[in-house]
């Protein structure tokens, strides 16, 4: 009985070593083709890169390698499990796994960006009152960082620390919009340091960039306003099929199995699924009205 038990444990403790080298394997072959100097390695640095430069935008602890790598290693584990044992779902989970994160952080940085504009006519108001007291650029930035509120207030004490370790305030403030990609931004930065050059009154230049913003501002909501009936009837029709799809399969149990039964089934649902696509990105495209 003992030996039986004793040789049961033995086999167990095989297969879970065996288990733990495929997956080490497997993640060390992804490592080294991403390391070499290869196409998936220049995909690897523009990923991660991408990754670090959003994460930097946020001011998140966290680095794009870090985050890459734990993509990484939980495919390997994915893949590695089912070898062993089919899991439900699991190429679902594995399309999740890579690209969920990406897509959450795009989804954070355009929040953020969008947070920035909105405090960007308080930030002007402040900035022009500050300038009224101190003839110093810098020092009317050092004051205004303390008077707003995140997340612009972030970027500010950013740019005032670069100052601080020897950066100008050209270089600062033109660092900190190219860090933020935003037309808003850039234009009030433009006319700040254009109106510095060449010797304005900053705070009646602040005064009427103010002025501009806002209207902008108020054009850009009554553009939404108009657009919002459109936006709406892309997603109606963008879900429409999937609701046919599904009231079909009900209604007749079967009627969509001709499509996984042979070749030509397989091209026109690939072919139905691009042109959908096609249809929505179009769409997309014509409603995306840029001021």
């Amino acid at each position: 009985m003992m030996p039986l038990l004793a040789s049961g444990v033995g086999l167990v403790a095989l297969k879970a070593a065996g288990f733990a080298l495929f997956v080490a394997g497997l993640f060390a072959t992804v490592w080294l083709a991403v390391r070499l100097d290869s196409f998936p390695h220049r995909l690897w640095a523009r990923y991660t890169g991408g990754l670090e430069a959003d994460l930097q935008l946020m001011f998140l602890p966290t680095r794009g390698r870090t985050l890459a790598l734990c993509q990484l290693g939980a495919i390997a584990a994915i893949v590695a499990v089912n070898v062993v044992v089919t899991i439900p779902h699991s190429a679902e989970v594995a399309l999740l796994t890579c690209v969920a994160p990406s897509v959450w952080i795009k989804r954070m940085k355009a929040k953020r960006i969008e947070a920035v504009e909105a405090q960007l006519n308080t930030f002007v108001v402040t900035l022009s009152n500050a300038l009224k007291t101190t003839p110093s650029l810098g020092d009317a930035l050092r004051i205004s960082a303390d008077l707003l509120s995140k997340p612009m207030q972030d970027d500010i004490l950013l740019a005032v620390k670069s100052m601080r370790f020897g950066a100008s305030v050209e270089q600062a403030l033109t660092n900190i919009a190219a860090r933020l990609g935003s037309a808003d931004v850039d234009m009030v930065f433009s006319a700040l340091l254009i109106g510095r050059n060449i010797g304005g009154d900053l705070p009646t230049i602040l005064d009427t960039t103010g002025a501009s913003l806002r209207e902008m501002t108020r054009l850009k909501q009554v553009l939404r306003t108009k657009t919002a009936d459109g936006r709406m009837q892309i997603w109606v029709l963008a879900l429409a099929p999937f609701g046919l799809m599904f009231a079909m399969a009900r209604i007749q149990p079967g009627f969509y199995d001709v499509l996984t039964q042979s070749a030509m089934g397989y091209v026109l649902a690939v072919v139905a699924g691009l042109c959908w696509a096609g249809s929505i990105l179009i769409g997309r495209k014509i409603m995306a009205v840029e001021m």
